[in-house]
């Protein structure tokens, strides 16, 4: 006897500032049984990267030749094809000369392997390809239920935040000038893990600490929490691990997947 998918229904609201585009999206998902939850739910994320009310989940376990997902024009042309996993690379070849953007989301333990393998798609012009660190489908799946609200926030090209968000409370507002993308900054700062435990401050050495924001140079609840603050402000941060070190640990101080806490104070900006 054939076993039977099982249905998931999810309710998604996407924000995707890099495009400006707001959405409710009523979706239904059928889990084969051969898949796994995990890969259920990248097969989300894709859909939320990607989202329009033409993009479809396919029949790909059982139809070799489709994607993940398709999304078609009026008149049936493909216009995106978005692979989930490792794919085979002559499939998305081919996907690549019929269709105008084409997308592979990867995860898992394989992927470097799979890259090196497959190493001549990065000269596709059309084709991009997305890496899920462990952490992020690892957090991702612990919000699979049969029915699902969920929230998206989709920043600089890739969500940002799937379980949690990224908590910024003014402690004092500024007056000074802006922290933006780009700028050197001058501050001090104290963090704590949630348990109060406090793991390093600038304070405490007596040295202010500057980074330029916004490049990725320190973490990214840093680069999001710290943009827009102004000279003379204090903000308190509470960063998802995801936006902090995720499943890495950093020594014997800060262990893996830790919610961290900061209060920064901002003393300068230069531009």
């Amino acid at each position: 006897m054939a076993l039977k998918a099982t249905i998931y229904k999810a309710d998604l609201n996407i924000a995707n500032m890099d495009v400006h585009q707001y959405g409710d999206y009523q979706l239904t998902l059928a889990l084969h049984p051969s898949e796994t939850i995990e890969r259920l739910m990248v097969r989300l994320l894709a859909f939320a990267r990607f989202a329009d009310e033409a993009l479809e989940f396919t029949k790909d376990l059982f139809e070799t030749n489709e994607p993940a997902l398709w999304e078609k024009d009026l008149t049936g042309q493909l216009v995106k094809w978005i692979e989930v996993g490792s794919p085979d690379e002559d499939k998305v070849k081919k996907a690549s000369a019929r269709c105008k953007q084409v997308a592979i989301v990867t995860y898992g333990t394989a992927v470097d392997e799979w890259y090196k393998r497959n190493s001549k798609l990065k000269t596709l012009n059309n084709v991009e390809i997305w890496q899920l660190s462990t952490a992020s489908t690892e957090a991702v799946q612990a919000l699979c239920e049969r029915t699902m609200q969920l929230q998206l926030n989709v920043m600089d090209g890739w969500s940002e935040n799937m379980s949690a968000e990224l908590e910024i409370i003014d402690l004092v507002v500024g007056e000074g000038k802006e922290a933006v993308k780009g700028a050197l900054i001058t501050t001090h700062y104290t963090g704590w893990l949630e348990d109060g435990t406090k793991f390093d401050s600038s304070l405490d050495r007596g040295n202010y600490f500057e980074t330029v924001i916004g490049t990725g140079r320190v973490i990214k609840g840093w680069d999001q929490g710290i943009m827009g603050m102004k000279v003379g402000g204090k903000r308190k941060l509470i960063v998802p691990s995801h936006l902090a070190y995720g499943e890495r640990k950093m020594g014997n101080i800060i262990p893996a997947n830790s919610n961290l806490i900061f209060e920064i104070e901002l003393y300068d900006v230069k531009t």
